[in-house]
């Protein structure tokens, strides 16, 4: 920062004014002298100031708008909860018997309640995340019993649906995990849950274990021996009929990205979540897709 001195014109009186300077200087080495530039760069501190200041009045709404939607949550989530329950007891014959138009419409809302609840739960849960209100609670546990608990909680759900579902973590031997155990069992819940609502009569498959050496090599983990293997955990969960065309490829992890296809914002939301917890445990995902291949998320954690 410089101060310039000058004589006003019209008024005679001295003026002095502050401005920003960048100075260069360099030696020729041909005549052994030294060239100083200087440029005045008020403007461009100017512009800079006016840079930061958009962008902390940005960072302001986006904070206050997620801390409004966190606090509305409950209640938004907690309405659409008792439409889906109270529209579901009702096509259950608890208010008598319905004629087939009535089914019919009941049918609509119910499902679509159910919809909108998983949108907004997922859409709430990615306003948490970027709004940094997430703290990890470290602890060791047993991760095998964690995946066998929820195969079991949605072993029924697919039969339901009658999706074909295959799980395999065989060939897992590490059972000690020191993670955020809710977590974990939340990114698996967000697998599971793509898997149900985005796959239509289709096959799904989830298969975990170790991954080989030259998968950690070529991914830049810690990989200088074999035993290194052991301390991660790879997972390849694969959806038959689920497939994202090249531009949504290019953009998976973004939210908020327009793509050319109408995607459920859940569906989005769950992918952005995923990596997003993936990277905080220094882990990675991939997401690969393909006509007549379906899509598959390939996804590394450690074990601490």
């Amino acid at each position: 920062i410089a101060v310039a001195k000058g004589i006003d014109q019209k008024k005679g009186e001295e003026n002095k004014k502050e401005f920003l300077c960048e100075i260069s200087a360099k030696r020729n080495l041909e005549d052994g002298k030294v060239y100083v530039a200087i440029r005045n760069a008020t403007d461009k501190q100017k512009e800079q100031l006016e840079i930061n200041e958009k962008y902390e009045n940005a960072k302001k709404i986006i904070e206050g708008k997620n801390d409004f939607l966190l606090e509305s949550s409950g209640a938004i989530l907690s309405k659409l909860v008792s439409i889906t329950g109270f529209s579901k007891a009702i096509l259950d014959g608890i208010g008598g018997a319905l004629s087939d138009k009535q089914k019919k419409y009941l049918n609509l809302i119910n499902s679509n309640s159910y919809d909108l609840s998983y949108d907004l739960e997922k859409l709430f849960t990615l306003f948490q995340v970027e709004s940094g209100n997430v703290e990890y609670k470290y602890k060791p546990f047993d991760l095998i019993s964690l995946i066998k608990s929820i195969e079991r909680v949605y072993e029924k759900n697919f039969k339901d649906k009658e999706i074909l579902f295959s799980m395999d973590y065989s060939n897992l031997s590490q059972r000690d995990c020191f993670l955020d155990s809710e977590i974990v069992e939340y990114i698996l819940r967000c697998i599971m849950e793509i898997f149900l609502r985005f796959s239509n009569l289709g096959k799904c498959s989830l298969n975990i274990g170790h991954p080989p050496l030259d998968f950690l090599k070529t991914r830049e983990f810690d990989s200088n021996d074999k035993e290194n293997v052991y301390r991660y955990v790879l997972f390849e969960a694969k959806i038959a009929d689920l497939v994202f065309l090249q531009d949504e490829l290019d953009n998976i992890f973004n939210t908020y990205y327009k793509s050319s296809t109408k995607r459920s914002i859940g569906l989005k939301a769950s992918i952005t979540l995923l990596k997003n917890y993936i990277k905080d445990f220094k882990g990675d995902i991939w997401v690969y897709s393909k006509q007549n291949f379906g899509t598959m998320f390939t996804f590394v954690l450690p074990l601490k």
